[in-house]
């Protein structure tokens, strides 16, 4: 892992990171997941003027210079305390998602909010002609290059009122630390294939205005329709942004369009982190282009992995 100097990362790195045979996985400013060849030693952060090699959280706990409150909580969960924390989190990495995520409807689609192509249609129903290869709704390419997550960690404003559990910076620091693991994950996977994969994360913190709404915003999963009720929080963020459509999906779509354009990668999707009274694991809609889970639950092994995937066309197990 890199931590960069304060201005970021410079045009560069990446490519001199490449030059001595490693490879970004994920980039969380200023924060860079790298994977080093074996036998680099700790010189190489000599190498990257202004960047520091993190390999411990003694190396974090050493670390000269302004790092950003919110960094320096990421860091901290990203760097187990001893080994049996290790050891927890390779149990996690460890459990079969195919019989532990809860079961809603992630094939749903509302045929009414926007045509969609027959072609189209069977991917986001899960029908069997989905699979294959000469279906150009389902195509390997969106797996590789490329993409920005925004994640948005919505805020509910009313939260003390309500008596609902609302955001700490312990909650943050441990979400978004998840987010970057299971990220890491899936560009350790595709490298394992031979394929390049990478992510750059937008975070949009519990702070930020347009993350703000006046209620629970996990109120009713339990017994409701997670499509209707992901766009009551969803709708007014796009809107907040300056993406106004009556249309949430379409409105979700010209955001993830315009965000992987101003940050140059080759695709772009949405992360909704929820906090509340009652409980939604995680749901992604086939092609979607959003997933929505609540923070509480990244803990869980590759859960972001998993929707990510779903995002990316994946009809079961995305692996």
């Amino acid at each position: 892992m890199l931590l960069t100097g304060k201005g970021g990362p410079d045009a560069g790195l990446e490519e001199r990171i490449v030059a001595v045979g490693g490879r970004v996985a994920v980039r969380y400013a200023p924060l860079l997941l790298v994977r080093f060849p074996s036998g680099i030693g700790e010189d190489i952060a000599a190498s990257f003027p202004g960047a520091q090699l993190l390999r411990s959280r003694e190396n974090c706990d050493l670390l000269e210079g302004e790092v950003p409150s919110h960094v320096r909580g990421v860091l901290q969960q990203l760097f187990p305390v001893d080994g049996a924390a290790a050891a927890h989190a390779a149990a996690c990495a460890a459990e079969d998602f195919q019989t532990s995520e809860r079961a809603w409807s992630d094939c749903a689609v509302d045929v009414e909010e926007e045509a969609v192509d027959p072609v189209a249609l069977r991917a986001l129903l899960r029908y069997p002609t989905a699979a294959s290869m000469s279906d150009p709704a389902v195509t390997s390419d969106v797996m590789v290059g490329t993409s920005t997550v925004a994640v948005f960690c919505v805020r509910n404003t009313q939260a003390q009122q309500q008596g609902v559990p609302d955001w700490t910076e312990e909650l943050r620091s441990a979400a978004m630390a998840r987010v970057l693991t299971n990220l890491a994950w899936w560009s350790d996977m595709a490298a394992s294939y031979g394929i390049v994969k990478s992510f750059t994360v937008r975070e949009f913190s519990p702070d930020d205005a347009v993350c703000a709404v006046d209620f629970d915003p996990t109120e009713g999963y339990e017994n409701g329709d997670a499509w209707v009720l992901d766009r009551r929080f969803q709708q007014p963020i796009m809107t907040a942004l300056g993406y106004g459509s009556a249309n949430t999906s379409l409105s979700m779509r010209a955001f993830c369009h315009d965000l992987r354009t101003a940050e140059a990668t080759d695709w772009a999707y949405a992360a909704f982190l929820l906090t509340g009274a009652n409980t939604v694991r995680g749901h992604a809609f086939i092609g979607g282009p959003a997933t929505v889970m609540a923070a509480s639950q990244l803990g869980a092994g590759l859960l972001f992995a998993h929707e990510t995937g779903h995002i990316y066309h994946a009809l079961d197990e995305y692996f």
